[in-house]
């Protein structure tokens, strides 16, 4: 969360998302990398995206984090 990042500057970095999507719905997400406030904050908002119905997928997506300037 941006509150984490602020806080703590060297928390910038990268988190990935993992996650599968089965028909449309995610089935399972996790996330890791900066710091577990981040990693919180990534799976709260990932839970939000909205997939057409189709197949099983497996996804990995990374998110970048760093400090407002």
């Amino acid at each position: 969360d941006e509150r984490t990042l602020v806080a703590n500057p060297n928390s910038a970095g990268a988190v990935a998302a993992t996650l599968t999507v089965d028909d449309g719905s995610i089935t399972s997400i996790k996330a890791a990398g900066v710091h577990p406030d981040v990693e919180a904050c990534v799976i709260k908002a990932v839970q939000l995206f909205k997939f057409p119905p189709g197949g099983k997928v497996d996804v990995t997506y990374p998110f970048t984090f760093k400090p407002a300037s």
